[in-house]
């Protein structure tokens, strides 16, 4: 597909709402709103809203809207012992069996989503 994952100017189409200061994450929020994003975001965010679950890790979801799940952590999975792995993946698992009951945590602030 060719998707840039590094975010630039560029992933928005016309000017950006304030010229003088370019901050990512309002010019990006501004342009979603006014459907002025680059089509490879507009192609990437429709595989996003027709999936059932998204899992992604080490990443902030707070730009795009999304309603976000208590993390998993599993530290130090590099220096775990295979037995500790074990239990990591355990846990992991047993979460997968209840996660569509879990609740939302809120983790954006209200203003940034605000029409």
């Amino acid at each position: 597909m060719n998707f840039e994952p590094r975010a630039t100017r560029n992933d928005i189409t016309g000017a950006p709402s304030n010229p003088d200061v370019f901050s990512y994450g309002i010019e990006t929020h501004e342009a979603y709103k006014k459907k002025a994003l680059t089509s490879d975001i507009f192609e990437e965010q429709r595989k996003v809203q027709e999936a059932d679950l998204v899992i992604f890790q080490h990443g902030t979801l707070h730009f795009c809207g999304f309603k976000v799940l208590a993390p998993q952590i599993s530290f130090g999975l590099d220096v775990s012992s295979e037995e500790e792995r074990k239990v990591m993946l355990a846990s992991w698992a047993q979460r997968l069996k209840s996660i569509w009951k879990e609740e939302p945590i809120h983790c954006t602030p209200p203003w940034y989503f605000q029409e």
